[in-house]
């Protein structure tokens, strides 16, 4: 091997590893998406939260289910039901496409993409709550039956993390599919459903005969990520607003009902079927460092034999030296393409907890006054929406405005290339009359 085409060798080892450390910026800036377009399409969406919706369109497929989900509780808060129906659908039509039982889906969850360059999909707390608010929705029109397959899917979706599988334990998923079950007058599956939440929630149990009202409240502010460790690899995720001690009563008839924490969101964004959850990507930072150090170790080996080789003429030697070269190149490429970095986006209009009662009542409100107190939390009243159904009926209501986030959600983002303002066309008056003097 002659001393030009070690070089050769030498050369693209080098591109190889440096193309492999470009990252893809632009696949992390939004889109500029002309006024007329995005006019229509926010032309249906509820007014305070086109700015949420705006996001859908100028961000693209990365963030889609993300905003999708904001959008879809802002929307929720504001009794638009339609549009938050909509956008929830298209949120859990992404989600399962990955996060299911084929193998199409486990090729999708792979190691070798940086993990804030992946389409959001969420964290298993996150699927499982989008599940939840669809199901809600679904039990406001009536339709028992899509509520509880609902349900049961945010069940599964808990269950799901990126490769492995846990035990499910969403204690409300499994309460309101019995709810759901109840209503649609199928005793059977509602017992099971009952059952179900009540071993994972002791404080849950099945509604007395004759209830036909659910009572449902979000309580606080959603867990919050961010990043630890040498690569960010470190996931942490920590608790938003929350009251261990509140006390959420709904008042009806001039009766006080008491509503029992059906959900702890933090607990479930910190655990995996109940056990708790250290740091995640731990498996790719280790896989990072092994393959950069050993990439290293076979570059340097292979220059050293290479120069030997070229200075004695063993052209045998200089071939295998420069694979060496090649193969090092391949596994420094391997670590840059394994980023490790965590993905601290998160769906930041969610509540800390979930509150859930029945009643029965003979005449259904208009709407339920419910109010929240804690020690470390001055007592106020809020209102739930109420939705009326023949079989049953549901009032909703949150301690924390589903619209007092940022305009767009947490993590990595560039703001749009917007195109240059067209030149103003010349007119016959712009034209240059040479110096010439205005006649009178």
């Amino acid at each position: 091997m002659n001393i030009g085409i070690f070089k050769g060798f030498a050369v693209l080892a080098l591109l190889v590893s440096v193309s492999a450390c470009v990252t893809d910026e632009e696949y992390v800036r939004e889109k500029y998406v002309p006024p007329v377009e995005m006019n229509a399409y926010l032309d249906d969406k509820p007014a305070m939260a086109r700015k949420f919706f705006a996001n859908i369109p100028r961000q693209g497929i990365r963030n889609e289910v993300l905003n999708h989900q904001r959008a879809a509780l802002a929307a929720m808060q504001l009794n638009d039901f339609e549009s938050a129906a909509a956008s929830l659908d298209a949120a859990i039509n992404r989600i399962e496409t990955i996060y299911s039982k084929n193998e199409k889906a486990e090729k999708a969850r792979s190691n070798f993409t940086k993990e804030d360059f992946k389409d959001y999909l969420g964290e298993p707390y996150e699927r499982a709550m989008a599940h939840l608010y669809r199901g809600l929705i679904y039990m406001a029109d009536g339709d028992y039956q899509n509520a509880r397959a609902v349900f049961k899917g945010g069940l599964l979706q808990d269950s799901y993390a990126v490769s492995e599988t846990h035990e499910q334990d969403y204690a409300s998923l499994a309460f309101l599919g019995g709810w759901a079950s109840k209503c649609d007058g199928n005793a059977g599956i509602a017992k099971e459903m009952f059952e179900e939440a009540a071993e994972n929630n002791d404080k849950l149990s099945a509604p007395p005969d004759g209830h036909n009202l659910l009572l449902i409240a979000d309580v606080g502010t959603a867990p919050t990520k961010r990043a630890e460790g040498e690569y960010d690899e470190k996931l942490i995720i920590e608790q938003g607003k929350t009251f261990d001690n509140a006390i959420v009563r709904a008042k009806l008839d001039g009766e006080d009902i008491r509503l029992t924490r059906a959900e702890d969101i933090f607990w479930q964004a910190t655990t995996r079927g109940g056990r708790a959850v250290d740091h995640l990507l731990a498996g790719k930072a280790q896989f990072k460092d092994n393959m950069d150090k050993a990439g290293d170790v076979m570059i340097a080996g292979g220059a050293a034999a290479g120069t030997m080789a070229m200075a004695s003429g063993n052209n045998d030697a200089a071939a295998i030296a420069a694979l060496f070269i090649i193969a090092g190149a391949i596994a420094k490429a391997s670590a840059a393409a394994a980023q490790p970095d965590a993905d601290v986006r998160y769906w930041d209009n969610l509540p800390d907890s979930v509150y859930i009662a029945t009643a029965k009542v003979d005449e259904v409100p208009d709407t339920v006054n419910f109010s929240f107190s804690a020690e470390d939390a001055s007592a106020r009243d809020y209102e739930m929406q109420v939705h009326k159904g023949t079989n049953c009926s549901i009032a909703w209501g949150r301690t924390h405005s589903a619209l007092n986030i940022p305009e767009r959600a947490p993590g990595k983002w560039l703001p749009a290339n917007v195109p240059p303002k067209p030149e103003p066309k010349e007119t016959e008056g712009d034209k240059d009359d040479g110096g010439k003097k205005p006649t009178s």
